[in-house]
């Protein structure tokens, strides 16, 4: 392969030094109270169109003449894919492809005010899709997920993003080059002190082992739904990735950890991938974990350039390069300096906010979420118990009965926790409970109601109603 070298000093700073500085040492002064909120929702043409036409690159312009936004994205086209509210520092961007809006909250003490903002925000804009027959509704999986153009918005990232998804060779049945056009999840971010650090993500991480139950909302399919046996497609996608190759980067932390040290021995088996030269280009190459990346004298990759071409190149690995370390683990630390969780599938927009309450409330009162998970998951590892969840597979191994009553128990925590916080948040638990009783998801409700007659697009305007 002819290459052009670029050649940076090494450094022999501990890695453990690099990565405390990086996400621990900033949160020293962490509140605890805050909580940030990532929503990405698929954007459906209710025609079922695979091209996407003019009508989404109209979205952003509704938020500036009725919202008060102002232009945060250009693509390279100069057509307008994200905007900014000036005050309330809230984004609202195209996630990869036109057909996926994500609305990024800034971060938050009470749930509620950015539940509020977030429905103005909506409304807006699904007053000027139902226009043109156009709608934002709740589905981790985009409903037409199987035959819309795909292709990415006209970003370097996006671009760069996509030739590495090609890297792959190897690929399954849930190969899928621009999943993430399709794959829509619901993210919260959790202020935390070092000091709690360990237990919130053993926590969490624990907790993304039943979310499934609550809140899977992505499956195989949605045209033949008998025939599915999946709930929360989403990890399968990610597995089958490229960045699937390293499996530090996706899915949960299998065991607790039990100190800090191992936690940052946790966050070092997830892989970098990318990086930027000096003059802003991207490179990108075959998943590297970070805790051998400075160990390499050299690696190969692909410079990506303005016209989109790429050439090989060869670099040095360099500390600095730790900046554009991006882990999709279901937990992690976050270069926010917060606790990331990630692997929740989007809800029905009138739930949109119950996965955020939810965390927040079994936070509130953590050593009691602790103690019913730790009675419901006596063995086994996270990842083994996640997998069976995605496939609504933990009522074959555990007697419906404990399901049930963990269930409804965690959700009880979280009520009290909401309490505990005392800002009226209990609210956006919404049909918590009753999911928790039925053990029915949003997946697993919508097969039903589609088995039971309702169209896919009578169900895509349920899921749309705020």
């Amino acid at each position: 392969m002819n290459t052009t070298t670029a050649s940076v000093p090494s450094s022999t700073a501990p890695l453990h030094d690099l990565l405390y500085e990086r996400f621990i040492a900033p949160c020293a002064n962490k509140t605890e109270s805050r909580l940030g909120i990532e929503l990405e929702f698929p954007l459906i043409d209710l025609a079922g169109r695979p091209e996407a036409a003019d009508v989404p690159y109209r979205l952003m312009q509704v938020l500036i003449d009725e919202q008060g936004f102002v232009p945060y994205e250009h693509d390279r086209q100069g057509r307008l894919t994200g905007v900014e509210h000036p005050t309330a520092l809230d984004r609202v961007v195209f996630e990869y492809s036109v057909h996926m809006v994500e609305f990024s909250l800034a971060p938050c003490h009470s749930l509620l005010d950015a539940s509020a903002r977030f429905s103005g925000y909506l409304a807006a804009l699904n007053r000027f899709l139902a226009a043109h027959g156009w709608v934002i509704s709740g589905f981790g999986l985009h409903p037409h997920f199987d035959h819309l153009d795909t292709s990415p918005i006209d970003i370097a990232h996006y671009a760069m993003l996509r030739r590495f998804l090609a890297m792959r060779q190897d690929r399954t049945a849930f190969h899928h080059l621009d999943f993430f056009a399709v794959a829509n999840a619901s993210q919260v971010h959790v202020d935390c002190k070092p000091e709690r650090m360990v237990r919130v993500v053993n926590l969490l991480s624990k907790l993304d082992c039943v979310m499934p139950l609550l809140f899977a909302n992505s499956p195989q399919r949605y045209r033949d739904a008998a025939a599915d046996d999946y709930v929360c497609v989403r990890d399968h996608y990610y597995q089958a990735s490229t960045i699937g190759l390293n499996p530090g980067s996706i899915g949960p932390y299998a065991r607790p950890f039990d100190s800090l040290e191992e936690l940052l021995d946790g966050v070092a088996q997830a892989a970098l991938w990318y990086i930027k030269d000096a003059e802003g280009r991207y490179i990108y190459f075959s998943p590297r974990p970070l805790h051998g990346y400075l160990s390499h004298d050299s690696i190969d990759g692909f410079r990506v350039h303005a016209d989109g071409s790429t050439e090989p190149v060869r670099f040095a690995p360099h500390p600095d390069h730790l900046v554009y370390l991006k882990s999709f683990k279901h937990v992690t630390l976050s270069r926010y300096h917060t606790i990331e969780v990630r692997g929740i599938c989007q809800q029905p927009v009138a739930g949109a906010f119950a996965p955020a309450a939810f965390i927040a409330g079994c936070l509130a009162e953590l050593e009691r979420c602790e103690s019913i998970l730790a009675h419901l998951f006596t063995h086994g590892s996270n990842t083994a118990w996640r997998l069976l969840a995605t496939q609504d597979r933990l009522r074959s191994v555990l007697p419906v009965a404990a399901l049930r009553e963990a269930a409804l128990a965690l959700v009880a925590c979280a009520q009290a926790g909401l309490a505990r916080r005392g800002l009226g948040e209990a609210v956006l638990l919404g049909d918590l409970a009753e999911r928790a009783d039925t053990l029915l998801c949003p997946a697993l409700q919508g097969r039903q109601r589609l088995r039971d007659g309702l169209s896919l697009d009578e169900l895509i305007v349920a899921n749309a109603v705020l």
